[in-house]
């Protein structure tokens, strides 16, 4: 009998050591962290040494025990996350994402505000770029002309909003340029968006407000799967964003913020700070088909409100699948609905949308401003 308190005197010990080590090794990945694990070893450990009977005491033994083997699973994944990313390390930003709260939309650009954007890696400069927001709080486009008596819209992410490339530089101001004197353009995008927000822009008639031409064109250009895991609230950068879910017709209905949602608030903080969350839960197979068919509805939800207020606007989507077609059935209804696809690989000369010579840099792998011209230049044409 006493050989075995002692053996469990002994592991506690054990265990006090490795969760303080393990709550130390938190502190660098994140405080809180650190603090929930150090609390709770303890509260086990100590449960055990203080328990009366064999059974409660090998279970509170086991529960410190298995705080501390997360924690450091958690470490040896930060190391091996480094290794596998140590690029990233020497990558620096100024003022590149410069953004403020909104109620709606989660966040936006800063209204009639101005700033040079530059991206580094190690000592090189990958690009150093103007970005002008207007007074309405959007990127800024050509100014419309007297003749122009069309609108069209542009929504997406950093591809629309011209991520790496100056004002002038951005697709939807080339487009606007080369077709100055039939639309007046206005670029809807922004930063890590997805189809969530241009559901709510249009939802809330916050584009209705700001555009006095008839819309004629809708253009919005999507990343697939990955706007699918924007959606969903996965990244630690859109915390706020507009939460979608499929009514029983399903249609997609506004259900409030992200963060307004437990188990939805949960997966930004996970991403940011458990590399087990990253490693093994925010990968594409975790998308299930109840994913795939919000955002095909979040997407047709937009085409069917546009359609409503401006009849006879054609609604087109610019697409990057990832997916390398096996999921173009999920496209169908858009094209059933009136929706016109136009995948990037007919847009690209050689079909490749990998290809390093349609981006910035190897460190950024933005459109540079040569394949913003081609889509605009597409786009041109497509839209006559």
């Amino acid at each position: 009998m006493m050989k075995r308190k002692e053996s469990y005197r002994v592991s506690i010990l054990i265990l006090l050591s490795g969760s303080g080590g393990a709550a130390l090794l938190f502190h660098f990945l994140d405080p809180g962290l650190a603090t929930a694990c150090g609390i709770l070893s303890l509260a086990f450990a100590v449960l055990a040494y203080r328990a009366h009977k064999e059974s409660r005491k090998a279970l509170w033994f086991n529960l410190a025990f298995f705080i501390m083997v997360l924690a450091l699973v958690e470490f040896a994944l930060y190391l091996i996350q480094l290794k596998e990313n140590s690029f990233q390390q020497h990558i620096h930003t100024e003022r590149v994402y410069e953004v403020m709260d909104d109620a709606i939309l989660g966040s936006r650009p800063i209204p009639a505000s101005h700033r040079i954007a530059r991206k580094r890696y190690k000592d090189s400069l990958v690009y150093e770029v103007g970005i002008s927001i207007n007074q309405s709080g959007w990127r800024v486009c050509p100014p419309c002309t007297g003749k122009a008596n069309q609108a069209v819209l542009f929504f997406g992410n950093s591809l629309t909003f011209g991520e790496g490339v100056n004002d002038e530089e951005a697709m939807p101001y080339q487009f606007g340029l080369a077709n100055a004197e039939q639309y007046c353009v206005y670029n809807f995008a922004s930063h890590g968006w997805g189809p969530h927000q241009m559901l709510a822009l249009i939802e809330y008639g916050i584009t209705d407000s700001l555009v006095a031409e008839p819309v004629s064109h809708i253009v919005f250009q999507t990343l697939y799967p990955e706007h699918i895991r924007r959606m969903l609230g996965f990244y630690e950068w859109d915390p706020r964003g507009p939460r979608y879910t499929l009514n029983k017709e399903g249609v997609a209905v506004h259900q409030g913020q992200f963060d307004a949602h437990f188990p939805v608030a949960a997966r930004p903080y996970l991403s940011a700070r458990s590399y087990i969350y990253k490693r093994f839960l925010q990968h594409p197979w975790s998308i299930h088909d109840q994913d795939k068919a919000l955002y095909t509805a979040v997407v047709l939800r937009s085409h069917q409100l546009m359609q409503a207020r401006y009849p006879g606007s054609r609604f087109h989507v610019l697409l990057w699948d990832w997916s390398e077609g096996e999921d173009a059935v999920w496209f169908d209804a858009w094209r059933e609905a009136g929706i016109e696809i136009h995948p990037i690989e007919a847009i690209l000369p050689d079909g490749d949308k990998s290809n390093l010579a349609w981006k910035i840099s190897p460190y950024d792998k933005h459109p540079n401003a040569a394949t913003q011209e081609r889509i605009a230049s597409y786009l041109s044409k497509a839209l006559q």
